[in-house]
């Protein structure tokens, strides 16, 4: 760490802000304010030593009263209430220097720090000002008579002095003039940078699904076409346009690698949940695709349902085990244990930590001496996204390697809901013993507003289900919901009205004050980085991306009638 980067760790008091012009403003006031600080500190005591108890009682009323406003109005929340108050004290501080100094004092040399102590506190416009005022208080005791002061009248002095202040508060606004024209300039051109990377996402999402939703429909017929009464010659055609089409599904998705969008935020919905269910759930969607073990350790303290959103929770964790899992690391996982425990309780609110506990297997000890000097979540390229999503919680992410393992833990705080807790092992091992359901007896909810897609998956579905209800959108999706039960849901994500997100976002609510949940398999042609990551987050149990073979369908279909999908 360089001596500027502990310097503004110092001066700026961990102070978080979107704006990094704000956090450096901040900095260099604190900065020059202990600056003066310490010239008031040096002056009282030499006016002590020298016997002016009135000079020294000044300047160390002025030290306290900028120490209490320091106290009282704080840079991180009330910076511009102690900014006024502290340039107000540093211009009597200054006249003060400046009226009772002498010809060498080193006092009246300090006095030229206050135009740049200005132009760093306040924008271009007030700093003039303010610095004029201070030269106008200084001037005056030329010109009015004052009570008690004698002004030092050395009148080359006080030009070169004068020259010397306007002269300085000229190149620092200057200065920051140039500063503030650039970081126009900058801002202007990452907003168009970013409405151009917006505009070309928003292009290449639109090709693939338009692109993915016509492969797949055209994939799903050869199939039906391929299992129907054909010669051999007709079977070679329908081969050859299988192929064609698997080649061309190929640069499809070399197009989608160009495009990686910024992370998909996604509404807040604060809702009463339970905690170890949403948990649970993606812990058993990992243990299922993962080498490495993957466990739970939650603590039985957690006795309330929270007030709070487990869509945003779920995202964390899956975007955590998916950097986890999906690393660069040399290393072989071994096992992942995630503790959930209490923090903090009082009787209406809950504070939880979260901990992902990551051990290695072991192997040639000074290959994985080298190995373990770069830990498996330090780029930050991998972290940002699970640092903001942890940060948009309220939260932040803590990184360490201990004993051999990658820790990584935050903390999130949640409302108790009080009228709701859970306290029989049933209830808090939610859905462990839910009921199968054979695919051939599954009563299906097929959410699609493509005709055609519609058409095919019911050809390619309906002889190994009991029965497929159809929804055209989200909304007609909620009401078939509400009137009817339903085994599983294959959900489209892209539709009018109401899209597949928010739909899966309102059944999970309606469900939370249940001990039910409807598996949910999201059928969508968008397949973009962090796709998957939404319709999982929202409390969808599974998906797969168009174009996809029936028969991988089928297998998740039965995987989740068959156990528990939380």
């Amino acid at each position: 760490m360089n001596l500027i980067t502990l310097l503004k760790k110092i001066f700026t008091s961990n102070l978080v802000s979107d704006n990094e012009k704000n956090i450096d403003r901040v900095f260099i006031f604190n900065l020059l304010l202990s600056l003066f600080f310490l010239f008031w500190v040096a002056s009282g005591i030499r006016h002590f030593i020298n016997g002016d108890t009135v000079s020294s009682y000044f300047y160390s009323s002025v030290l306290v009263l900028s120490i209490l406003t320091v106290v009282a109005f704080p840079s991180k929340t009330k910076y511009d209430k102690g900014a006024l108050v502290s340039v107000i004290l540093v211009d009597l501080a200054s006249a003060y220097s400046f009226w009772f100094g002498t010809t060498v004092s080193y006092s009246w040399i300090f006095i030229l720090f206050f135009p740049v102590f200005a132009v760093q506190v306040f924008e271009k416009r007030k700093s003039i000002v303010h610095s004029l005022l201070l030269a106008l208080i200084l001037l005056s005791g030329h010109f009015i008579p004052l009570p008690g002061i004698v002004i030092n009248t050395d009148l080359s002095y006080n030009i070169y002095f004068f020259t010397a202040y306007f002269l300085i508060l000229l190149i620092f606004y200057i200065l920051e003039d140039l500063r503030a024209t650039e970081v126009i300039e900058m801002q202007d051109k990452l907003k168009l940078s970013s409405l151009e990377f917006k505009q070309k996402d928003e292009f290449i999402s639109n090709l693939s699904h338009q692109l993915r939703t016509s492969l797949n429909n055209i994939i799903l017929v050869n199939n039906l076409i391929f299992k129907s009464s054909l010669n051999k010659n007709q079977k070679e055609l329908i081969d050859t346009l299988r192929a064609s089409t698997n080649n061309l599904l190929e640069a499809v998705d070399k197009i989608v690698d160009f495009s990686q969008p910024e992370l998909v935020k996604i509404k807040d919905s604060l809702i009463s949940f339970n905690l170890l269910p949403a948990i649970k759930s993606i812990v058993n969607l990992y243990s299922n695709k993962s080498q490495a073990n993957i466990s739970l350790e939650f603590s039985p303290n957690i006795q309330n349902f929270l007030i709070g959103d487990p869509i945003k929770l779920k995202q964390i964790f899956l975007n955590l085990l998916q950097n986890i899992l999906y690393s660069n690391s040399k290393r072989v996982i071994n096992e992942i244990v995630i503790k959930v425990y209490p923090e903090k309780e009082t009787k209406a609110d809950l504070k939880i930590i979260f901990t992902i506990e990551v051990s290695f297997k072991l192997s040639d000890p000074i290959s994985l001496k080298k190995e373990a000097e770069t830990h498996i979540l330090d780029s930050d390229q991998t972290n940002i996204n699970s640092k903001k999503l942890i940060s948009y919680s309220g939260g932040f992410l803590i990184i360490d390697h201990k004993d051999g393992l990658d820790i990584l833990s935050f903390v999130l705080g949640f409302q108790k809901d009080l009228s709701r807790r859970v306290e029989d092992v049933s209830e808090r091992l939610l859905f462990d013993e839910s009921e199968s359901v054979s695919l051939i007896d599954a009563n299906v909810l097929l959410v699609e507003d493509n005709l055609i897609n519609q058409k095919i998956v019911l050809l390619s579905l309906k002889s190994m289900v009991k029965n497929i209800d159809l929804a055209c959108n989200g909304k007609e999706a909620l009401e078939k919901f509400g009137t009817s039960k339903y085994d599983i849901i294959l959900m489209d994500i892209q539709m009018p009205v109401m899209d597949g997100i928010v739909a899966t976002k309102k059944i999970r609510e309606i469900e939370s004050s249940t001990n039910l949940q409807t598996p949910i398999i999201a059928i969508t042609a968008n397949a973009l980085a962090g796709d998957r990551e939404s319709c999982l987050a929202v409390g969808m149990n599974d998906y797969i991306s168009k174009p996809f073979q029936v028969d991988i369908l089928v297998q998740k279909m039965k995987a989740l009638l068959s156990k528990s999908t939380e």
